[in-house]
């Protein structure tokens, strides 16, 4: 046998005398888990976005109300179109 032939027998052979695998977790695992995941710092471009997201956010409710608000001052509530829009530019209109 060649080289590869004997080490792939051999591990062949190791894998076979595994136990098979527990189905519940080591005691413990999901707090250690769950801790872990905790003490981990956050990432740095997760933080920018949250925190450029809410300024964003922020920043067009602000404009938004700004506009609203110059639109409602300008505004004088008697009527929303000018005259000359209710007066058609000619009697007929020639359809051919």
């Amino acid at each position: 046998m060649t080289d590869f032939d004997s080490r792939w027998q051999t591990i062949t052979q190791a894998a076979r005398r595994v136990p098979e695998r527990a189905d519940e977790l080591p005691y413990g695992f999901s707090t250690r888990l769950l801790a872990r995941w905790e003490g981990t710092p956050a990432e740095p471009w997760v933080e920018l976005i949250t925190a450029l997201g809410i300024r964003a956010v922020l920043t067009s409710a602000l404009f938004f109300l700004a506009s609203a608000a110059l639109v409602a001052w300008q505004m004088d509530f008697t009527s929303f179109a000018p005259s000359w829009v209710d007066a058609p530019i000619s009697p007929k209109l020639l359809l051919p």
